[in-house]
């Protein structure tokens, strides 16, 4: 795609209430992003084929989305984050860990799973999450942390490798906010909510009589050849 296109498909995304700062040209040739609306993506290196990311979700820039399926709605993700860094690239258990095995005909092939994200996760800048792990909803990554194995909903990780420092809520805050699902309701509802103090959100949506509006959002299609809205 020349450049002259991809600033074209640039400017369509932000009429489109979305950001890609490289344009479609930052995926790979056979990839495709699916994005709901009020998604932002910084400058980053997009390596992974097929991912979708739902509402507001926003990732800055310096990053790489190496092997990653799905990051969920309103997530925050900072600078320079490394998400589905591959455990088994150089064979530690070979005679040698160099690629020169090749040169035999002995080429090692590495064997990662895609990265899922949950949703309301925010991982701290310098972030590296290995391949194969699921974030769960409500987490918390600290800065710098290298995050090797799954992470509960609702808990605050840190360190290298990444180990729990705290939970969020107590168990009963938390187990409702999951049954909730409240990253399901329609963004115009919550914005009217009490967001400051989950015990009264929780009051409002379990009390309300009638049911928050579900949001089926927009989706958008990018690939390199350009973007269009989903069927």
């Amino acid at each position: 795609m020349n450049r002259l296109v991809n600033h074209y498909w640039k400017r369509w995304l932000r009429r489109n209430r979305l950001k890609l700062a490289q344009g479609p040209r930052a995926l790979p040739r056979d990839g495709r992003l699916i994005l709901e609306p009020r998604v932002e993506i910084g400058d980053v290196i997009i390596e992974t084929r097929d991912l979708t990311i739902g509402h507001s979700s926003y990732i800055r820039s310096g990053g790489q989305l190496i092997a990653v399926e799905s990051i969920g709605r309103y997530c925050s993700i900072g600078n320079r984050v490394m998400i589905g860094v591959g455990r088994d690239t150089h064979p530690v258990r070979w005679v040698t860990t160099h690629p020169f095995a090749n040169d035999a005909g002995q080429a090692h092939h590495a064997q990662n799973e895609p990265v899922v994200i949950d949703h309301d996760v925010w991982i701290g800048q310098d972030v590296i999450i290995m391949s194969g792990v699921r974030i769960g909803t409500g987490a918390v990554i600290a800065a710098g942390a290298v995050v090797t194995k799954h992470v509960a909903p609702y808990t605050i990780v840190g360190g290298n490798p990444a180990r729990m420092i705290k939970v969020r809520f107590d168990t009963d805050i938390t187990e409702r906010l999951l049954a909730s699902r409240w990253w399901e309701t329609d963004h115009a509802d919550l914005v009217r909510m009490q967001l400051d103090d989950p015990a009264i959100f929780l009051s409002a949506i379990e009390s309300s009589p009638a049911t928050p509006a579900v949001a089926a959002y927009e989706q958008t299609l990018i690939t390199r050849s350009g973007c269009k809205k989903a069927d």
